[in-house]
């Protein structure tokens, strides 16, 4: 199928700008051109087509890609939604298949598992700290802290201690 699935998508690719085939042929706030412009794109649509060839081939008797119907794809997409498949790579493969059902002829399928989605941010805690540790002065943080103090720096050994002598020393 995959012989068969570079041929399919061949002739949708145009290597040339997006943005100079959208002013070519007028197409006005859509992303898609309804052409492939990238190798890359091009690459994942390939693999795409082979593993719902495969799939198509196993379930459905079907050899050849062009026969692949609407009511199949979106059936292979339900089916790939069953297994866990996530979100983006489900849209991959129905645009893949748009190619060849025609654009707009399935519906998207949802994926069973959502991506947690949490925040990257700080914590209140770990803002707090931050704060106090850039909000510091050297009169009222840890003497280990003042960088005008070379002597009183933190060491990857451990902390220096300034002895009596005033030479320092690095303990573990």
């Amino acid at each position: 199928m995959d012989v068969q699935s570079r041929a399919v998508l061949k002739g949708f690719l145009d290597l040339s700008s997006r943005h100079a085939a959208k002013q070519v042929g007028n197409v006005q706030g859509s992303r898609s051109t309804g052409r492939i412009h990238s190798l890359a794109t091009f690459n994942k649509y390939v693999t795409a087509l082979k593993q719902a060839g495969d799939w198509a081939r196993e379930h459905a008797g079907l050899r050849h890609l062009k026969t692949f119907t609407p009511a199949l794809a979106q059936q292979y997409l339900a089916d790939r939604a069953a297994q866990g498949i996530g979100q983006k790579q489900l849209d991959t493969d129905r645009n893949a298949l748009s190619f060849i059902t025609g654009k707009d002829s399935m519906a998207r399928e949802r994926a069973l598992t959502q991506s947690e989605r949490h925040s990257r941010a700080y914590t209140s805690d770990q803002i707090r700290l931050v704060a106090a540790r850039q909000n510091c002065a050297p009169t009222n943080c840890s003497p280990y802290s003042d960088p005008t103090k070379p002597e009183l720096r933190d060491t990857e050994a451990g902390i220096r201690t300034v002895s009596s002598a005033g030479t320092a020393s690095a303990t573990s």
